[in-house]
């Protein structure tokens, strides 16, 4: 047994240092997490091209795809290589939803949705300073405003449908859906929608050429909360968008340094859920991706890209034969959804069949008239309804006024008959009782809500009349 030597003997070590390339060229599949990209990505992504080595990313920087595709995606076709971007949170929830859906209803149909819509029902997490970094790279790019970008940028037949391609709506402030109740703007939809866009075009239009998608974040059906959730958004974006309250938020220790990250209990206790509506001749498909364990950024966003490279490593003769510059589920498709579930990540879609929806649709029917009225609109509502509700304080108060000196001389007569016979039953099976605090206060809610849609009935029925 050879002798360990002390630890305070000098050693010598010989390092040989590989360059990119050599590097790469021992893997099947390389994994980048290095922001931002526009910065070092471009050498990683190259070398890979070069040593025909698959390769997959976290970027949700949209420039960064389009000038990897400008300078290899044609040499990545020719090499038979995938280089495979948004592979995290950004965007694989939202484009493997829309996937699961179209798949479904080309399968029941033989047509894909005309509309899919996706809404974050829930998400719980932190954010690193490589994130903010990386998001202030992008801020105020073209891309950011152009529906399209992915499609005109790092598409090779983007320009067969250009002039096809459908007008896209955006939710930039509050918003009411008959699925998801009171919604508002979602910091991430740009790039979301665009990645969905551009796996469409990939795939050689699979969702159809007039295909509108749009995204947004659910809060249930509480108007108030989404205009909290829309204020505070709005002025998180502002306060890290400008420099001078950036660096005072940094030195509050309020936004992560560069190389900073969520703690351990944060990436322990985060979660989300999306979840997306699309509709066919059969019914409603309803599509969901989300985890109950786990940071959506990072610890679930490592299963994420980690099971993307391996479906490439391992199954790569299950996945598309798509090369060149890819989105994920262009790239793997169904062997990184299996994957996913496989590592207990909820990856369903649902039928609802055609009339348990139309009955689905017909009860928000009146919140959502409400929720797109105008104001000159709502200001006639709120006229009509209190009329209504004073006619019906009136009318309770001179009830109340009658019941109430029925109830003392029905008391009396009572008495006297407890007086004459004893503790019996007091009430007749004929005779009417007073009616509890509790139950009192419920049938005022109830002439409440009577009376608002009376108030909306009406108002319907005078704008009808107008037009």
């Amino acid at each position: 047994m050879a002798a360990v030597p002390p630890v305070d003997e000098p050693r010598e070590f010989h390092v040989g240092v590989l360059g990119v390339t050599g590097f790469v060229g021992k893997c099947r599949v390389l994994i980048t997490t290095v922001g931002p990209y526009m910065l070092y990505g471009e050498p990683v992504a190259r070398a890979c091209v070069e040593a025909r080595t698959h390769y997959c990313d976290l970027t949700a920087e949209m420039p960064f795809v389009a000038m990897l595709h400008a300078r290899h995606g044609l040499a990545a076709k020719e090499r038979g290589v995938k280089l495979i971007s948004f592979c995290g949170f950004d965007s694989i929830p939202s484009d493997l939803c829309v996937f699961m859906i179209q798949n479904k209803a080309i399968e029941l149909t033989g047509k894909p949705c005309k509309e899919v819509k996706l809404a974050v029902r829930s998400i719980r997490g932190g954010v690193s300073g490589a994130t903010i970094e990386s998001a202030l790279n992008v801020m105020g790019h073209s891309s950011m405003s152009n529906p399209y970008y992915l499609l005109q940028h790092a598409a090779d037949n983007s320009q067969t449908l250009g002039q096809q391609l459908p007008v896209q709506p955006r939710v930039c402030a509050l918003h009411y859906d008959q699925d998801f109740g009171y919604s508002t703007f979602f910091v991430m939809s740009r790039v979301n929608e665009n990645v969905v866009r551009w796996t469409n075009a990939l795939l050689g239009y699979r969702y159809g050429p007039g295909f509108v998608y749009y995204e947004m974040l659910a809060c249930s059906f509480n108007l108030l909360t989404a205009a909290v959730v829309l204020v505070c958004t709005y002025t998180s974006l502002l306060a890290v968008g400008c420099p001078v309250s950036r660096m005072l938020l940094r030195l509050l220790r309020l936004l992560p340094a560069a190389g900073e990250g969520p703690g351990v209990r944060t990436l322990r206790s985060g979660c989300f859920r999306m979840e997306a509506v699309g509709r066919c001749s059969v019914g409603t498909l309803r599509a969901a991706v989300g985890s109950s364990w786990g940071d959506p950024g990072y610890s679930e966003t490592a299963k994420m890209i980690a099971e993307t490279a391996l479906a490439v490593a391992l199954e790569l003769s299950c996945c598309s034969k798509l090369t060149g510059t890819l989105s994920p589920a262009a790239a793997v498709g169904e062997p990184l959804i299996r994957r996913l579930r496989d590592k207990g990540l909820q990856c369903e879609v649902n039928l609802e069949p055609a009339a348990a929806a139309q009955q689905q649709q017909q009860q928000p029917q009146q919140e959502e008239t409400l929720a797109w009225l105008t104001p000159l609109q709502l200001l006639l509502l709120l006229r009509s309804t209190r009329r209504r509700l004073l006619q019906l304080s009136e009318q309770r108060e001179s009830s109340s006024s009658s019941s109430n000196s029925s109830s003392s001389s029905s008391n009396s007569s009572s008495n006297s008959r407890w007086l004459q016979h004893g503790p019996q039953q007091q009430h007749a099976a004929g005779e009417e009782r007073p009616l509890p605090l509790q139950q009192e206060k419920q049938v005022a809610r109830q002439q409440k809500l009577l009376a608002t849609r009376e108030g909306l009935l009406l108002l319907q029925q005078q704008l009808a009349t107008r037009e």
